[in-house]
């Protein structure tokens, strides 16, 4: 019998800079903001504009944390805010807190498995 793991896979753009939280009173995390913006064709005019915005914040813990911020640390051009990215992971609990105005709010967290710079995407905005 063989064992199945689930992931969710979320790509498009890095909101911010890595936030990187060294190994300490807690273990190592690296956190991440990925936004991601639906296009969608307008009605009436046939063109394709902006649609939803949605985002995930990933989040990679211990040993993982670890390799990625030694990464982040040595090549500071891999991963920086409007980079491309593709992430997969785990859905999490949900990071709940309240908003600026009071409101209970929450984010989708992903516990991160892997993460990597969308090298096409990248490549394109390069070329224009």
């Amino acid at each position: 019998m063989s064992a199945v793991r689930t992931a969710c896979l979320v790509e498009d753009n890095l909101a911010g800079e890595p936030r990187v939280f060294p190994k300490g009173q807690y273990e190592a995390m690296v956190s991440f903001r990925v936004l991601h913006t639906d296009r969608v064709p307008d009605p009436d005019t046939g063109e394709w504009k902006d649609g939803r915005t949605s985002a995930v914040t990933v989040e990679f813990r211990g040993a993982r944390a670890e390799r990625l911020a030694r990464l982040i640390g040595e090549r500071p051009d891999v991963f920086f805010r409007g980079r491309a990215v593709v992430a997969w992971g785990a859905v999490a609990a949900p990071s709940a807190y309240l908003d600026q105005d009071g409101r209970a709010s929450a984010d989708i967290v992903l516990a991160g498995m892997r993460i990597v710079p969308d090298q096409l995407m990248n490549e394109r905005r390069t070329a224009r």
